[in-house]
């Protein structure tokens, strides 16, 4: 009778799958799990937050709580549109950059920019990407928001605004904690933005 073989089974097939098994336990315990707080480059990864509820949220800055802490974040890349006129200047320069929108199209992009960024964050775990830079020696801290059981190009919340056709972009980059340059990420959103102008969806539709 051949070594490993009984009966007329053989146990190779057996060994190969409780290899791929074995490998399969060891990847997922070298993934970071949801919720637990870690370093990623000089990144601080808060995994154990929830969105704060405040009349203040709106599609790029919002308030999380971590732990005992709220802090108001504000997206790295990208800038949505102003829900009211109070910023005169911003406005316009919002419609000059969708194409030459009215007043009331920009207000109304801010709306479904908060609407969609404050879903996403109710419904979905989120981590936040930061490095506790202020906002222009303002309150608001620069972060990315990456949302870990996300398919690939709908993780980061900068990526599914320029998508949704709900943001320019239009503000402070930076590399990324996977290694990414601002560049090469920048660009990346470029391409997202072509894709959502092709497809005329948000104010690319307007």
């Amino acid at each position: 009778m051949p070594r490993h073989q009984f009966s007329g089974f053989s146990l190779g097939p057996v060994l190969i799958m409780l290899a791929l098994v074995i490998i399969v336990v060891l990847w997922n315990h070298t993934q970071a799990p949801l919720g637990v707080d870690r370093a990623e480059g000089d990144f601080q990864v808060l995994g154990a937050v929830r969105l704060e509820e405040n009349p203040g949220n709106d599609g790029d800055s919002f308030q999380v709580q971590h732990g005992t802490q709220v802090n108001v974040y504000r997206l790295y890349f990208v800038d949505t549109c102003e829900k009211s006129d109070r910023y005169r200047s911003r406005i316009e320069h919002q419609a000059r950059y969708f194409g030459g929108l009215k007043e009331q199209h920009v207000l109304d992009l801010g709306e479904q920019a908060r609407d969609q960024t404050l879903t996403w964050l109710r419904n979905e775990p989120f981590e936040v990407y930061t490095r506790g830079e202020s906002v222009m020696n303002s309150h608001r801290i620069h972060a990315m928001i990456r949302f870990p059981q996300a398919p690939e190009n709908q993780q980061w919340l900068c990526e599914r605004l320029v998508h949704a056709g709900l943001a320019r972009i239009y503000t402070r980059g930076t590399a990324l904690a996977d290694g990414r340059s601002r560049s090469t990420f920048e660009k990346h959103l470029r391409e997202i933005e072509r894709e959502a102008k092709k497809s005329k969806r948000g104010a690319w539709s307007l």
